[in-house]
């Protein structure tokens, strides 16, 4: 799913020195695991509850802290 969001990210990380795009490149995996398991944006899933399961307040900040990397819409 190409998201203005994805193409910011994508971005950023090509602009990087040679050590950071490693670090980066698990922190994107990371953001889309959670994007494939709940299928689509942070907004467009748990941000949009109003409720939510233990495990999905789990997912959520983890979610949320690996796009606090990033200076974009989650």
């Amino acid at each position: 799913m190409k998201t203005k969001g994805n193409q910011a990210r994508q971005d950023i990380l090509e602009s990087l020195t040679t050590d950071e795009p490693l670090l980066l490149q698990s922190i994107l995996d990371s953001i889309h695991f959670y994007e494939d398991k709940y299928g689509g944006t942070f907004l467009q899933t748990l941000g949009k509850k109003d409720f939510l399961t233990r495990q999905e307040q789990l997912d959520a900040a983890d979610w949320s802290y690996f796009l606090s990397f990033f200076d974009t819409d989650q």
